[in-house]
């Protein structure tokens, strides 16, 4: 991969891989079903073992780790989810928990942390609230266990604590921010 062979000629290492890559606005309906299942996988889940078997060397070289972004609907039904989604999250979340055991003995560490409802400018979220407040506040309020939207800072403190020496003992596991 282009990126990962970039880093090995400027920096030689690689210590934290954060894998952030993903989708899950709903699609058309008009959408041929393997159209659907194929851009949910890739997006979700193919970007993520790519790169992260693409960057294997390295990490291991630095017995670094690995953070993956994931999402509540990977681990438990989530209202208006798509289906496609969910289950490319869910396949995320056991892939990573898969590579903490495969790769322990080499001092890789994985982990994934799994967001609910996050609200950013340009956001699903945000572009709901733009067509109807009301309804989108009632759904957040009567779904959500705090009943408010994430802000991308605490998603941001989570992967730093998963990725710093604060965690040194911790891989394989699946940390919600909801």
């Amino acid at each position: 991969m282009e990126i990962i062979e970039s880093i090995r000629a400027e920096y030689g290492r690689l210590d934290v891989l954060v894998c952030n890559v993903g989708n899950g606005t709903a699609l058309d309906v008009n959408i041929l079903l393997e159209e659907r299942w194929s851009h949910f996988l890739s997006s979700n889940l193919l970007s993520t073992t790519f790169l992260v078997e693409s960057a294997l060397p390295l990490l291991i070289k630095s017995k670094g780790n690995v953070v993956a972004i994931s999402s509540i609907c990977g681990s438990s039904f989530v209202k208006g989810a798509p289906v496609e989604y969910s289950v490319a999250k869910a396949a995320l979340n056991m892939y990573i928990k898969s590579m903490a055991f495969k790769h322990a003995n080499s001092g890789i560490r994985f982990n994934v942390v799994s967001p609910g409802n996050v609200m950013f400018e340009g956001s699903t979220w945000h572009n709901k609230i733009k067509n109807d407040k009301e309804l989108v506040t009632k759904f957040i309020s009567e779904n959500v266990p705090m009943g408010m939207f994430i802000e991308p800072g605490a998603i941001a403190d989570a992967v730093q604590f998963l990725a710093s020496d604060n965690s040194n003992f911790t891989t394989g596991v699946e940390l919600n921010i909801d």
